[in-house]
């Protein structure tokens, strides 16, 4: 379902997020990254020299994490949305499979280009939707961030194959991040706790 750019600005003042990024980095965060030092994917000369099958392997680290934090939280539900950014992309690459994979799937809810609207969808049979956002991000596509509303959660993928956990309840989140870690050998934690 379709969520409107009021309605997500509503949803996260709620949660007492902002929609600015620069005022978003002011709040505690716990963040997750591979082994891998991956830096806008498989394409770039940047960051881990690996091969277009080792990313997708290491994509599935991370998408097995996240998987584990959603049963273990219960998660019912997200909104996916560009929230502090006025585009989904950060590159306009037509050629792109990632790009035109979002761009349809944005098109489908009737988004328009640099809208800052957003889906709202159940996690059941939309785990994919999930997985496309972190690869668009990851291969330093896309600008697009996940909203967990039932658990006041920001989760924004980035270029570096990071998750980052935006949350107000800090020492709670990095103790679940934390606990569900040892089940990931390959993946790291970090934190910013001001």
């Amino acid at each position: 379902m379709k969520i409107s750019y009021s309605e997500i600005k509503r949803e996260i003042e709620k949660r007492h997020f902002s929609l600015s990024y620069g005022q978003m980095n002011q709040i505690p965060f716990v963040g997750v990254h591979h082994v891998h030092d991956w830096d806008h994917g498989y394409e770039s000369d940047l960051g881990y020299a690996g091969k277009r099958r080792e990313f997708y392997a290491d994509m599935r680290d991370m998408m097995s994490f996240l998987t584990d934090y959603i049963n273990e939280q219960s998660i019912s539900e997200f909104i996916i949305a560009p929230f502090h950014k006025a585009n989904q992309f950060c590159v306009n690459d037509k050629s792109n499979d990632i790009y035109q994979e979002i761009k349809s799937f944005l098109a489908e809810h009737d988004i328009r280009n640099q809208s800052q609207s957003g889906v709202k969808l159940p996690i059941s049979a939309n785990e994919s939707i999930l997985e496309m956002a972190a690869e668009g991000a990851f291969r330093g596509i896309s600008e697009l961030s996940v909203l967990f509303h039932e658990r006041s959660v920001l989760l924004v993928p980035n270029h570096h194959f990071d998750f980052t956990f935006f949350t107000h309840r800090f020492s709670d989140e990095k103790k679940i991040v934390e606990k569900l870690l040892v089940k990931h050998p390959r993946l790291l934690y970090y934190e910013i706790a001001q």
